[in-house]
Protein backbone atom coordinates (compact mmCIF):
# COMPACT_ATOMS: atom_id res chain seq x y z
CA UNK A 1 0.00 0.00 0.00
CA UNK A 2 2.99 2.51 0.57
CA UNK A 3 3.23 4.60 -2.38
CA UNK A 4 -0.09 4.85 -3.52
CA UNK A 5 -1.18 8.93 -3.73
CA UNK A 6 -4.25 10.48 -4.22
CA UNK A 7 -4.49 9.89 -8.26
CA UNK A 8 -4.82 5.93 -7.16
CA UNK A 9 -6.93 5.78 -4.36
CA UNK A 10 -11.03 7.01 -5.47
CA UNK A 11 -11.39 7.24 -1.61
CA UNK A 12 -9.36 10.05 -1.28
CA UNK A 13 -10.39 12.07 -4.12
CA UNK A 14 -14.11 11.18 -2.57
CA UNK A 15 -13.47 12.10 0.99
CA UNK A 16 -14.03 15.80 0.74
CA UNK A 17 -17.75 16.32 1.06
CA UNK A 18 -17.58 18.99 -1.69
CA UNK A 19 -16.73 16.27 -3.96
CA UNK A 20 -19.26 13.91 -3.14
CA UNK A 21 -21.74 16.86 -3.09
CA UNK A 22 -20.60 17.10 -6.83
CA UNK A 23 -21.21 13.61 -7.30
CA UNK A 24 -24.62 13.62 -5.36
CA UNK A 25 -25.74 16.75 -6.72
CA UNK A 26 -25.74 15.46 -10.57
CA UNK A 27 -27.06 11.94 -9.47
CA UNK A 28 -29.68 13.05 -7.59
CA UNK A 29 -31.08 15.13 -10.38
CA UNK A 30 -30.96 12.50 -13.08
CA UNK A 31 -33.82 10.42 -13.83
CA UNK A 32 -36.69 9.75 -16.65
CA UNK A 33 -33.80 7.39 -18.67
CA UNK A 34 -30.89 9.65 -18.28
CA UNK A 35 -28.23 11.36 -16.26
CA UNK A 36 -28.23 14.78 -15.77
CA UNK A 37 -25.94 17.58 -16.89
CA UNK A 38 -25.91 20.20 -14.51
CA UNK A 39 -24.08 23.70 -15.21
CA UNK A 40 -21.50 25.43 -12.51
CA UNK A 41 -24.07 27.56 -11.15
CA UNK A 42 -26.98 24.55 -10.42
CA UNK A 43 -24.17 22.77 -8.96
CA UNK A 44 -23.22 25.72 -6.64
CA UNK A 45 -26.95 26.30 -5.77
CA UNK A 46 -26.94 22.30 -4.56
CA UNK A 47 -24.01 22.30 -2.52
CA UNK A 48 -25.58 25.85 -0.61
CA UNK A 49 -23.30 28.20 -2.40
CA UNK A 50 -20.05 26.93 -1.82
CA UNK A 51 -17.60 29.77 -2.31
CA UNK A 52 -16.94 29.58 -6.47
CA UNK A 53 -12.87 29.25 -5.84
CA UNK A 54 -13.70 26.15 -3.78
CA UNK A 55 -15.83 24.53 -6.26
CA UNK A 56 -13.60 24.94 -8.95
CA UNK A 57 -10.78 23.52 -7.19
CA UNK A 58 -12.81 20.93 -6.54
CA UNK A 59 -14.78 20.05 -10.04
CA UNK A 60 -10.63 20.37 -11.09
CA UNK A 61 -10.03 17.09 -8.87
CA UNK A 62 -12.78 15.27 -10.42
CA UNK A 63 -12.92 16.02 -14.28
CA UNK A 64 -11.66 13.37 -16.50
CA UNK A 65 -11.70 10.43 -13.41
CA UNK A 66 -15.25 10.87 -11.75
CA UNK A 67 -17.16 13.66 -14.19
CA UNK A 68 -16.27 15.79 -17.32
CA UNK A 69 -17.36 18.86 -18.49
CA UNK A 70 -19.50 19.20 -21.95
CA UNK A 71 -21.33 22.44 -23.57
CA UNK A 72 -24.26 21.39 -21.58
CA UNK A 73 -22.38 21.55 -18.36
CA UNK A 74 -20.95 18.96 -15.92
CA UNK A 75 -22.34 14.91 -15.97
CA UNK A 76 -20.94 11.94 -14.55
CA UNK A 77 -18.47 9.54 -15.76
CA UNK A 78 -19.10 5.86 -15.48
CA UNK A 79 -17.00 5.74 -12.13
CA UNK A 80 -19.10 8.78 -10.83
CA UNK A 81 -22.61 7.22 -11.67
CA UNK A 82 -21.06 3.57 -9.74
CA UNK A 83 -20.31 5.90 -6.82
CA UNK A 84 -23.22 7.30 -6.78
CA UNK A 85 -24.89 4.10 -6.99
CA UNK A 86 -23.02 2.52 -3.97
CA UNK A 87 -24.51 5.72 -1.89
CA UNK A 88 -27.97 5.58 -2.73
CA UNK A 89 -27.86 1.64 -2.43
CA UNK A 90 -27.62 2.18 1.22
CA UNK A 91 -25.08 -0.95 1.37
CA UNK A 92 -22.52 1.48 2.88
CA UNK A 93 -24.71 3.33 5.06
CA UNK A 94 -24.04 3.35 9.21
CA UNK A 95 -28.00 2.95 9.53
CA UNK A 96 -29.21 0.35 7.72
CA UNK A 97 -32.67 -0.66 8.58
CA UNK A 98 -33.14 -4.14 10.88
CA UNK A 99 -36.43 -6.25 10.43
CA UNK A 100 -37.35 -8.71 13.44
CA UNK A 101 -37.75 -12.61 12.65
CA UNK A 102 -41.51 -11.97 10.65
CA UNK A 103 -43.79 -14.70 9.56
CA UNK A 104 -44.40 -15.04 6.02
CA UNK A 105 -47.05 -16.73 3.54
CA UNK A 106 -44.45 -19.58 2.50
CA UNK A 107 -44.45 -22.85 4.20
CA UNK A 108 -41.32 -24.80 4.84
CA UNK A 109 -40.62 -27.67 2.50
CA UNK A 110 -40.05 -30.36 5.59
CA UNK A 111 -42.38 -29.29 8.45
CA UNK A 112 -44.93 -27.23 6.38
CA UNK A 113 -45.21 -24.76 9.43
CA UNK A 114 -44.76 -20.89 8.12
CA UNK A 115 -40.89 -19.73 7.44
CA UNK A 116 -39.86 -16.45 8.74
CA UNK A 117 -38.13 -13.92 7.44
CA UNK A 118 -35.19 -10.86 8.85
CA UNK A 119 -32.82 -8.45 7.83
CA UNK A 120 -29.82 -8.14 10.35
CA UNK A 121 -26.45 -6.22 9.42
CA UNK A 122 -27.17 -6.34 5.48
CA UNK A 123 -28.27 -9.86 5.31
CA UNK A 124 -31.48 -11.41 4.34
CA UNK A 125 -32.61 -14.51 6.16
CA UNK A 126 -35.05 -17.25 5.53
CA UNK A 127 -35.78 -19.35 8.40
CA UNK A 128 -37.68 -22.58 9.74
CA UNK A 129 -38.19 -21.89 13.44
CA UNK A 130 -39.52 -25.79 13.87
CA UNK A 131 -36.91 -27.27 12.09
CA UNK A 132 -34.68 -24.58 13.41
CA UNK A 133 -32.91 -24.39 9.93
CA UNK A 134 -31.57 -21.35 8.02
CA UNK A 135 -32.76 -21.80 4.44
CA UNK A 136 -31.38 -18.92 2.91
CA UNK A 137 -28.63 -16.21 4.11
CA UNK A 138 -27.81 -13.59 1.49
CA UNK A 139 -26.66 -9.61 1.30
CA UNK A 140 -29.46 -6.99 0.44
CA UNK A 141 -29.40 -3.68 -0.13
CA UNK A 142 -31.79 -1.94 1.78
CA UNK A 143 -32.51 0.11 -0.90
CA UNK A 144 -33.97 -3.53 -2.22
CA UNK A 145 -37.02 -3.51 0.03
CA UNK A 146 -39.40 -2.13 2.16
CA UNK A 147 -38.60 -2.69 6.38
CA UNK A 148 -42.28 -2.26 6.75
CA UNK A 149 -43.12 -5.17 4.05
CA UNK A 150 -41.68 -9.08 5.24
CA UNK A 151 -43.24 -10.18 1.93
CA UNK A 152 -40.75 -7.39 -0.38
CA UNK A 153 -37.68 -8.63 1.99
CA UNK A 154 -38.49 -12.06 1.14
CA UNK A 155 -39.04 -11.41 -2.38
CA UNK A 156 -36.17 -9.05 -3.13
CA UNK A 157 -33.41 -11.38 -1.39
CA UNK A 158 -34.62 -14.45 -3.51
CA UNK A 159 -34.26 -11.90 -6.83
CA UNK A 160 -31.01 -11.14 -5.89
CA UNK A 161 -29.69 -13.97 -4.71
CA UNK A 162 -30.90 -15.91 -8.32
CA UNK A 163 -29.87 -12.82 -9.94
CA UNK A 164 -26.46 -12.93 -8.62
CA UNK A 165 -26.03 -16.82 -9.43
CA UNK A 166 -27.24 -16.59 -13.12
CA UNK A 167 -24.00 -14.00 -13.21
CA UNK A 168 -21.92 -16.67 -11.48
CA UNK A 169 -23.16 -19.54 -13.33
CA UNK A 170 -22.11 -17.62 -16.77
CA UNK A 171 -18.76 -16.59 -15.49
CA UNK A 172 -18.74 -13.02 -14.60
CA UNK A 173 -18.82 -12.34 -10.78
CA UNK A 174 -21.87 -9.63 -10.45
CA UNK A 175 -19.77 -7.21 -8.09
CA UNK A 176 -17.03 -6.84 -10.07
CA UNK A 177 -17.19 -8.60 -13.21
CA UNK A 178 -14.09 -10.57 -12.79
CA UNK A 179 -13.47 -14.43 -14.03
CA UNK A 180 -15.67 -16.83 -11.82
CA UNK A 181 -14.17 -20.36 -10.99
CA UNK A 182 -16.19 -23.20 -10.16
CA UNK A 183 -15.22 -26.82 -8.76
CA UNK A 184 -17.29 -29.17 -7.21
CA UNK A 185 -17.46 -31.45 -4.15
CA UNK A 186 -19.32 -34.40 -2.63
CA UNK A 187 -18.45 -33.18 0.88
CA UNK A 188 -19.79 -32.33 4.30
CA UNK A 189 -20.79 -28.98 3.73
CA UNK A 190 -21.16 -28.40 7.65
CA UNK A 191 -18.56 -26.20 7.91
CA UNK A 192 -19.87 -23.84 5.94
CA UNK A 193 -22.62 -23.54 8.09
CA UNK A 194 -25.01 -24.95 5.35
CA UNK A 195 -27.26 -27.81 4.69
CA UNK A 196 -28.45 -29.75 1.48
CA UNK A 197 -27.76 -32.78 -0.65
CA UNK A 198 -24.38 -34.53 -0.91
CA UNK A 199 -23.25 -32.60 -4.56
CA UNK A 200 -22.71 -28.49 -4.46
CA UNK A 201 -20.36 -26.23 -5.82
CA UNK A 202 -17.73 -23.40 -4.80
CA UNK A 203 -18.26 -20.50 -7.25
CA UNK A 204 -15.13 -18.09 -6.82
CA UNK A 205 -14.16 -14.81 -8.01
CA UNK A 206 -10.86 -14.84 -8.82
CA UNK A 207 -10.17 -10.99 -8.31
CA UNK A 208 -12.57 -10.07 -5.67
CA UNK A 209 -13.05 -13.31 -3.67
CA UNK A 210 -16.95 -13.46 -3.92
CA UNK A 211 -18.24 -16.71 -3.51
CA UNK A 212 -21.46 -18.73 -3.47
CA UNK A 213 -22.29 -22.32 -2.66
CA UNK A 214 -25.29 -23.64 -4.46
CA UNK A 215 -26.63 -26.87 -4.43
CA UNK A 216 -25.89 -28.80 -7.93
CA UNK A 217 -29.71 -28.30 -8.56
CA UNK A 218 -30.26 -24.83 -8.31
CA UNK A 219 -28.04 -24.80 -11.25
CA UNK A 220 -31.03 -26.39 -13.19
CA UNK A 221 -33.31 -24.26 -11.26
CA UNK A 222 -32.47 -21.13 -13.92
CA UNK A 223 -32.13 -23.56 -16.68
CA UNK A 224 -34.78 -22.40 -19.51
CA UNK A 225 -35.90 -26.21 -20.09
CA UNK A 226 -37.21 -25.47 -16.16
CA UNK A 227 -39.17 -22.16 -17.14
CA UNK A 228 -40.76 -24.03 -19.55
CA UNK A 229 -41.73 -27.05 -18.05
CA UNK A 230 -43.40 -25.50 -15.01
CA UNK A 231 -44.91 -22.82 -17.48
CA UNK A 232 -46.56 -25.90 -19.03
CA UNK A 233 -48.10 -27.22 -15.93
CA UNK A 234 -49.39 -23.39 -14.68
CA UNK A 235 -46.32 -23.02 -12.32
CA UNK A 236 -44.30 -20.40 -11.50
CA UNK A 237 -40.40 -21.42 -12.12
CA UNK A 238 -38.63 -22.43 -8.80
CA UNK A 239 -36.45 -19.54 -8.87
CA UNK A 240 -39.00 -17.35 -7.87
CA UNK A 241 -40.47 -19.21 -4.82
CA UNK A 242 -38.72 -19.93 -1.43
CA UNK A 243 -41.24 -23.09 -1.39
CA UNK A 244 -40.52 -24.94 -4.16
CA UNK A 245 -43.17 -27.56 -5.85
CA UNK A 246 -42.31 -30.88 -7.67
CA UNK A 247 -40.62 -33.76 -6.23
CA UNK A 248 -36.81 -33.07 -6.72
CA UNK A 249 -33.85 -35.69 -6.75
CA UNK A 250 -30.12 -35.66 -7.76
CA UNK A 251 -28.03 -38.60 -8.16
CA UNK A 252 -24.32 -38.68 -8.58
CA UNK A 253 -23.14 -40.67 -12.02
CA UNK A 254 -19.45 -40.08 -11.73
CA UNK A 255 -17.01 -37.70 -10.33
CA UNK A 256 -14.26 -38.03 -13.39
CA UNK A 257 -15.53 -36.40 -15.28
CA UNK A 258 -18.53 -35.03 -12.87
CA UNK A 259 -21.95 -35.26 -13.95
CA UNK A 260 -25.21 -35.37 -11.66
CA UNK A 261 -28.31 -36.31 -12.65
CA UNK A 262 -31.38 -33.95 -11.33
CA UNK A 263 -34.83 -34.90 -11.28
CA UNK A 264 -38.34 -33.01 -10.97
CA UNK A 265 -41.70 -34.58 -11.15
CA UNK A 266 -44.32 -32.54 -11.68
CA UNK A 267 -48.13 -33.30 -12.47
CA UNK A 268 -46.87 -37.02 -13.24
CA UNK A 269 -43.90 -35.55 -15.96
CA UNK A 270 -40.00 -35.67 -15.26
CA UNK A 271 -37.53 -33.24 -16.65
CA UNK A 272 -34.20 -34.70 -16.48
CA UNK A 273 -30.87 -32.64 -16.51
CA UNK A 274 -27.27 -33.71 -16.19
CA UNK A 275 -25.35 -30.97 -15.19
CA UNK A 276 -20.99 -31.14 -15.44
CA UNK A 277 -18.18 -29.64 -13.21
CA UNK A 278 -19.00 -26.54 -14.51
CA UNK A 279 -22.74 -26.52 -13.78
CA UNK A 280 -23.40 -26.44 -17.57
CA UNK A 281 -26.44 -28.57 -17.85
CA UNK A 282 -24.96 -30.63 -20.92
CA UNK A 283 -28.36 -33.27 -20.91
CA UNK A 284 -31.85 -32.57 -20.78
CA UNK A 285 -35.05 -34.38 -21.36
CA UNK A 286 -38.75 -34.72 -20.76
CA UNK A 287 -41.62 -36.93 -20.66
CA UNK A 288 -45.08 -36.03 -21.50
CA UNK A 289 -43.79 -32.72 -23.26
CA UNK A 290 -47.03 -31.29 -24.55
CA UNK A 291 -47.65 -28.56 -26.35
CA UNK A 292 -50.65 -26.26 -24.65
CA UNK A 293 -48.48 -23.31 -23.45
CA UNK A 294 -50.40 -21.11 -20.39
CA UNK A 295 -48.56 -18.21 -18.71
CA UNK A 296 -48.76 -19.08 -14.82
CA UNK A 297 -49.85 -16.44 -12.37
CA UNK A 298 -46.97 -13.80 -11.84
CA UNK A 299 -44.84 -13.53 -8.87
CA UNK A 300 -42.37 -10.61 -9.13
CA UNK A 301 -40.92 -8.19 -7.23
CA UNK A 302 -42.97 -5.46 -5.38
CA UNK A 303 -42.46 -1.66 -6.77
CA UNK A 304 -40.67 0.11 -3.81
CA UNK A 305 -40.34 3.67 -3.94
CA UNK A 306 -38.14 4.88 -1.42
CA UNK A 307 -36.19 8.39 -0.14
CA UNK A 308 -33.21 8.80 -2.26
CA UNK A 309 -31.80 10.85 -0.02
CA UNK A 310 -31.59 8.60 3.00
CA UNK A 311 -28.72 6.93 3.07
CA UNK A 312 -26.44 9.65 3.25
CA UNK A 313 -28.71 11.58 6.02
CA UNK A 314 -26.25 11.11 8.96
CA UNK A 315 -22.65 9.21 10.09
CA UNK A 316 -19.37 9.89 8.31
CA UNK A 317 -19.60 9.25 4.96
CA UNK A 318 -17.99 5.97 3.59
CA UNK A 319 -15.36 7.76 1.59
CA UNK A 320 -14.02 9.77 4.39
CA UNK A 321 -13.70 7.07 6.00
CA UNK A 322 -11.42 5.06 3.69
CA UNK A 323 -9.84 8.29 2.53
CA UNK A 324 -6.64 7.67 4.97
CA UNK A 325 -4.08 5.13 3.32
CA UNK A 326 -3.84 2.81 6.57
CA UNK A 327 -7.97 2.39 6.44
CA UNK A 328 -7.95 1.48 2.88
CA UNK A 329 -4.87 -0.72 3.38
CA UNK A 330 -6.23 -2.60 6.12
CA UNK A 331 -9.47 -3.48 3.76
CA UNK A 332 -7.50 -4.75 0.76
CA UNK A 333 -5.40 -6.50 3.27
CA UNK A 334 -7.93 -8.65 4.17
CA UNK A 335 -9.70 -8.85 1.10
CA UNK A 336 -6.26 -9.75 -0.51
CA UNK A 337 -6.42 -12.82 1.30
CA UNK A 338 -9.36 -13.98 0.93
CA UNK A 339 -9.94 -16.95 -1.86
CA UNK A 340 -11.30 -20.01 -1.81
CA UNK A 341 -14.50 -19.81 -1.46
CA UNK A 342 -14.33 -17.58 1.84
CA UNK A 343 -13.24 -14.49 3.49
CA UNK A 344 -10.55 -14.13 5.64
CA UNK A 345 -10.19 -13.16 9.01
CA UNK A 346 -6.53 -11.63 9.58
CA UNK A 347 -4.83 -11.40 13.29
CA UNK A 348 -3.17 -8.08 14.05
CA UNK A 349 0.37 -8.99 13.37
CA UNK A 350 -1.25 -10.07 10.37
CA UNK A 351 -2.82 -6.99 8.85
CA UNK A 352 0.11 -5.14 10.68
CA UNK A 353 2.66 -7.31 8.69
CA UNK A 354 0.85 -6.47 5.59
CA UNK A 355 1.04 -2.84 6.12
CA UNK A 356 5.04 -3.15 6.23
CA UNK A 357 4.65 -3.06 9.89
CA UNK A 358 2.55 0.66 10.52
CA UNK A 359 3.07 1.93 14.05
CA UNK A 360 0.55 0.12 16.38
CA UNK A 361 -0.73 3.49 17.78
CA UNK A 362 -1.62 4.52 14.33
CA UNK A 363 -2.86 1.19 13.34
CA UNK A 364 -4.92 0.77 16.42
CA UNK A 365 -7.11 4.27 15.86
CA UNK A 366 -7.64 2.96 12.82
CA UNK A 367 -9.06 -0.15 13.50
CA UNK A 368 -11.42 1.69 15.72
CA UNK A 369 -12.40 4.01 12.68
CA UNK A 370 -13.39 0.93 11.00
CA UNK A 371 -14.80 -1.29 13.19
CA UNK A 372 -18.90 -2.11 13.30
CA UNK A 373 -18.90 -0.25 9.66
CA UNK A 374 -16.16 -2.18 7.48
CA UNK A 375 -14.78 -4.46 9.76
CA UNK A 376 -15.67 -6.44 12.81
CA UNK A 377 -13.71 -8.44 15.37
CA UNK A 378 -13.59 -12.08 16.21
CA UNK A 379 -12.04 -14.71 17.58
CA UNK A 380 -9.96 -15.40 14.79
CA UNK A 381 -8.74 -12.01 14.03
CA UNK A 382 -10.62 -8.94 11.79
CA UNK A 383 -12.77 -9.72 8.87
CA UNK A 384 -14.54 -7.60 6.18
CA UNK A 385 -18.09 -6.49 7.24
CA UNK A 386 -20.56 -6.75 3.67
CA UNK A 387 -19.80 -2.96 3.72
CA UNK A 388 -16.02 -3.54 3.69
CA UNK A 389 -16.51 -6.72 0.99
CA UNK A 390 -18.29 -4.03 -1.12
CA UNK A 391 -15.24 -1.60 -0.73
CA UNK A 392 -13.08 -3.94 -1.57
CA UNK A 393 -15.21 -5.05 -4.70
CA UNK A 394 -15.12 -1.53 -5.93
CA UNK A 395 -11.16 -1.11 -6.05
CA UNK A 396 -10.86 -4.64 -7.41
CA UNK A 397 -13.07 -4.16 -10.42
CA UNK A 398 -10.84 -1.47 -11.48
CA UNK A 399 -14.20 0.73 -12.24
CA UNK A 400 -12.46 3.63 -10.27
CA UNK A 401 -8.77 2.80 -12.16
CA UNK A 402 -7.70 6.00 -14.40
CA UNK A 403 -5.77 3.36 -16.53
CA UNK A 404 -8.13 1.32 -18.15
CA UNK A 405 -7.14 -0.40 -21.17
CA UNK A 406 -8.20 0.18 -24.78
CA UNK A 407 -9.04 -1.98 -27.41
CA UNK A 408 -9.40 0.03 -30.52
CA UNK A 409 -12.09 -0.38 -33.43
CA UNK A 410 -11.44 -4.59 -34.66
CA UNK A 411 -13.42 -6.68 -36.90
CA UNK A 412 -15.73 -9.75 -35.86
CA UNK A 413 -17.17 -12.25 -37.20
CA UNK A 414 -20.40 -10.54 -36.86
CA UNK A 415 -22.51 -8.61 -39.99
CA UNK A 416 -24.44 -5.64 -39.90
CA UNK A 417 -28.47 -6.73 -39.82
CA UNK A 418 -28.71 -3.57 -42.34
CA UNK A 419 -26.03 -3.54 -44.72
CA UNK A 420 -24.54 -7.60 -43.92
CA UNK A 421 -20.94 -6.09 -43.60
CA UNK A 422 -19.10 -7.24 -40.76
CA UNK A 423 -19.20 -4.89 -37.77
CA UNK A 424 -16.81 -3.92 -35.21
CA UNK A 425 -16.42 -3.99 -31.40
CA UNK A 426 -13.95 -1.37 -29.19
CA UNK A 427 -13.95 -0.57 -25.80
CA UNK A 428 -13.37 2.80 -24.52
CA UNK A 429 -13.58 5.10 -21.48
CA UNK A 430 -15.07 2.14 -20.09
CA UNK A 431 -17.63 1.44 -22.87
CA UNK A 432 -18.09 -1.57 -24.63
CA UNK A 433 -19.21 -0.49 -28.39
CA UNK A 434 -19.85 -2.25 -31.27
CA UNK A 435 -20.54 -0.22 -34.63
CA UNK A 436 -21.30 -0.84 -38.18
CA UNK A 437 -18.71 1.64 -40.15
CA UNK A 438 -20.27 0.66 -43.63
CA UNK A 439 -23.83 2.21 -41.94
CA UNK A 440 -22.31 4.90 -39.76
CA UNK A 441 -24.72 3.23 -36.68
CA UNK A 442 -23.27 2.38 -33.34
CA UNK A 443 -25.57 -0.50 -32.45
CA UNK A 444 -24.34 -1.33 -28.64
CA UNK A 445 -22.53 0.81 -26.14
CA UNK A 446 -22.80 -0.09 -22.79
CA UNK A 447 -20.50 0.19 -19.30
CA UNK A 448 -18.07 -2.70 -18.54
CA UNK A 449 -15.30 -3.78 -16.17
CA UNK A 450 -12.16 -2.92 -16.98
CA UNK A 451 -11.49 -6.51 -14.95
CA UNK A 452 -13.69 -8.15 -17.72
CA UNK A 453 -11.54 -6.69 -20.35
CA UNK A 454 -8.67 -8.83 -21.46
CA UNK A 455 -7.33 -6.75 -24.73
CA UNK A 456 -5.66 -9.51 -26.65
CA UNK A 457 -8.67 -11.62 -26.62
CA UNK A 458 -11.48 -9.85 -28.97
CA UNK A 459 -13.71 -12.95 -29.15
CA UNK A 460 -13.54 -13.31 -25.27
CA UNK A 461 -14.22 -9.75 -25.22
CA UNK A 462 -17.47 -10.21 -27.32
CA UNK A 463 -18.98 -12.79 -25.23
CA UNK A 464 -18.10 -11.03 -21.71
CA UNK A 465 -20.04 -8.19 -22.97
CA UNK A 466 -22.69 -9.65 -24.51
CA UNK A 467 -23.55 -11.83 -21.55
CA UNK A 468 -22.99 -9.44 -19.03
CA UNK A 469 -25.74 -7.05 -21.13
CA UNK A 470 -27.87 -9.92 -21.08
CA UNK A 471 -27.55 -10.52 -17.54
CA UNK A 472 -28.68 -6.83 -16.40
CA UNK A 473 -31.23 -6.78 -18.76
CA UNK A 474 -32.87 -9.43 -17.41
CA UNK A 475 -32.39 -8.12 -14.36
CA UNK A 476 -34.15 -4.66 -14.88
CA UNK A 477 -37.19 -6.91 -16.80
CA UNK A 478 -37.38 -8.54 -13.44
CA UNK A 479 -37.76 -5.57 -11.81
CA UNK A 480 -34.04 -5.10 -10.06
CA UNK A 481 -31.59 -2.57 -10.36
CA UNK A 482 -28.54 -4.90 -11.41
CA UNK A 483 -26.43 -2.03 -9.60
CA UNK A 484 -28.09 -0.70 -6.26
CA UNK A 485 -30.86 -3.29 -6.47
CA UNK A 486 -33.63 -0.38 -6.50
CA UNK A 487 -37.08 -0.89 -7.93
CA UNK A 488 -36.97 -0.71 -11.97
CA UNK A 489 -40.05 1.40 -13.13
CA UNK A 490 -40.71 0.68 -17.06
CA UNK A 491 -42.92 1.99 -19.97
CA UNK A 492 -43.00 1.75 -23.35
CA UNK A 493 -43.43 4.14 -26.97
CA UNK A 494 -43.27 4.32 -30.18
CA UNK A 495 -41.63 7.80 -30.18
CA UNK A 496 -38.31 8.47 -32.17
CA UNK A 497 -34.77 7.37 -29.93
CA UNK A 498 -32.63 9.82 -31.88
CA UNK A 499 -32.50 11.67 -28.99
CA UNK A 500 -30.55 8.99 -27.11
CA UNK A 501 -28.65 8.51 -30.16
CA UNK A 502 -30.05 5.14 -30.78
CA UNK A 503 -31.43 3.61 -33.75
CA UNK A 504 -34.99 3.60 -34.54
CA UNK A 505 -37.87 0.74 -33.86
CA UNK A 506 -40.98 0.40 -34.26
CA UNK A 507 -41.57 -0.24 -29.93
CA UNK A 508 -38.70 0.10 -27.00
CA UNK A 509 -38.60 0.07 -23.67
CA UNK A 510 -37.55 2.66 -21.05
CA UNK A 511 -36.31 0.87 -18.09
CA UNK A 512 -35.52 3.01 -14.97
CA UNK A 513 -34.15 2.26 -11.35
CA UNK A 514 -35.99 4.32 -8.96
CA UNK A 515 -33.47 4.31 -6.62
CA UNK A 516 -29.52 5.30 -8.92
CA UNK A 517 -31.34 6.46 -11.64
CA UNK A 518 -29.65 3.50 -13.61
CA UNK A 519 -31.39 3.08 -17.14
CA UNK A 520 -31.72 0.81 -19.96
CA UNK A 521 -33.83 1.28 -23.49
CA UNK A 522 -34.00 -1.89 -24.95
CA UNK A 523 -36.35 -2.24 -28.08
CA UNK A 524 -39.44 -4.77 -27.07
CA UNK A 525 -38.04 -7.31 -29.54
CA UNK A 526 -35.35 -7.56 -26.69
CA UNK A 527 -38.05 -9.04 -24.33
CA UNK A 528 -38.49 -11.93 -26.38
CA UNK A 529 -34.70 -12.13 -27.26
CA UNK A 530 -34.60 -13.04 -23.25
CA UNK A 531 -37.20 -15.40 -22.46
CA UNK A 532 -36.62 -18.61 -21.84
CA UNK A 533 -38.98 -20.26 -24.64
CA UNK A 534 -36.45 -18.10 -26.97
CA UNK A 535 -33.37 -20.05 -25.41
CA UNK A 536 -35.16 -23.16 -25.94
CA UNK A 537 -36.08 -22.77 -29.86
CA UNK A 538 -32.59 -21.81 -30.32
CA UNK A 539 -30.46 -24.35 -28.47
CA UNK A 540 -32.81 -27.02 -30.26
CA UNK A 541 -31.72 -25.56 -33.57
CA UNK A 542 -28.14 -26.10 -32.64
CA UNK A 543 -27.26 -22.29 -31.78
CA UNK A 544 -27.20 -22.33 -28.13
CA UNK A 545 -26.02 -19.01 -26.20
CA UNK A 546 -27.79 -16.43 -28.72
CA UNK A 547 -27.33 -13.86 -26.36
CA UNK A 548 -23.57 -14.00 -26.74
CA UNK A 549 -23.12 -12.57 -30.18
CA UNK A 550 -24.01 -9.32 -31.05
CA UNK A 551 -26.22 -10.44 -33.91
CA UNK A 552 -27.63 -13.87 -34.35
CA UNK A 553 -29.22 -15.50 -37.05
CA UNK A 554 -32.76 -15.66 -38.00
CA UNK A 555 -35.27 -12.75 -39.57
CA UNK A 556 -37.04 -11.07 -36.70
CA UNK A 557 -41.04 -9.23 -37.52
CA UNK A 558 -42.32 -6.65 -35.01
CA UNK A 559 -45.57 -5.57 -35.29
CA UNK A 560 -47.43 -3.56 -32.87
CA UNK A 561 -50.99 -5.00 -32.65
CA UNK A 562 -52.45 -2.53 -29.90
CA UNK A 563 -51.13 0.37 -27.72
CA UNK A 564 -54.51 0.54 -25.52
CA UNK A 565 -53.41 -1.56 -24.08
CA UNK A 566 -49.96 -2.78 -25.57
CA UNK A 567 -49.86 -5.73 -27.80
CA UNK A 568 -46.44 -6.29 -30.01
CA UNK A 569 -45.95 -9.56 -31.64
CA UNK A 570 -42.20 -10.45 -32.08
CA UNK A 571 -42.03 -13.23 -34.74
CA UNK A 572 -38.03 -14.77 -35.67
CA UNK A 573 -37.67 -17.02 -38.19
CA UNK A 574 -35.21 -19.68 -38.24
CA UNK A 575 -34.68 -23.23 -40.34
CA UNK A 576 -37.91 -23.14 -41.72
CA UNK A 577 -39.76 -22.93 -38.04
CA UNK A 578 -41.18 -19.56 -36.48
CA UNK A 579 -41.23 -18.59 -32.72
CA UNK A 580 -44.41 -15.98 -32.08
CA UNK A 581 -44.09 -14.18 -29.08
CA UNK A 582 -46.44 -11.17 -27.90
CA UNK A 583 -45.41 -8.46 -25.40
CA UNK A 584 -47.33 -6.56 -23.30
CA UNK A 585 -47.15 -2.93 -21.64
CA UNK A 586 -45.78 -4.38 -18.31
CA UNK A 587 -43.02 -6.29 -20.64
CA UNK A 588 -44.45 -9.90 -19.89
CA UNK A 589 -44.61 -12.42 -22.41
CA UNK A 590 -48.74 -13.15 -22.44
CA UNK A 591 -48.34 -15.55 -25.17
CA UNK A 592 -45.68 -17.44 -27.30
CA UNK A 593 -46.12 -20.50 -29.57
CA UNK A 594 -43.71 -22.62 -32.28
CA UNK A 595 -45.47 -22.11 -35.66
CA UNK A 596 -43.95 -24.63 -37.76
Amino acid sequence: MSGRDESTNPFSLLADETRLGIVEAIGDRSGDGEYASLSYSTIQTALGEVDSGRLNYHLRQLEGRFVEHTDDGYRLLIPGIRVYQAVTSGQLAADRPTVPPTEIDSPCGDCGDPLFVSYEEGRVFVRCPTCDVTYHRYPLSPSAFDPGDAASLADAGLTVAFADLRSMLAGVCPYCSGVVECTLSADDRGDLGLEGPETFAHLTCSTCGWFNHPQATMATYLHHTTAVFYERHGRAAPHSRLTVEGEWSETVRSTDPWRVEVRVTLDGDTLRHVVDENLDVVEWEVDGWGTTRQRPAKHGRRAVTLDRTASTASGESPFSLLADETRLGIVEAIGDRSGDGEYASLSYSEVRAALDGVDTGNLNYHLRKLRGRFVERTDDGYRLLIPGIRMYQAVASGQFAGDRPTVPPTEVDSRCEGCEEPVQVAYEDGRFFVRCPTCEVTQIRYPLSPNAVDPTDVDGLVSVAMTKIHLDLRSMLDGLCPYCSGAVHHDVSTADRGDLGLDERDAFAHLTCSTCGWFNHPAVEMVAFHHHATEQFYEERGRPGHYTRPNVDGELEVTVESEDPWRIEVRVTLDGDTLRHVVDGDLDVVEWEVVD
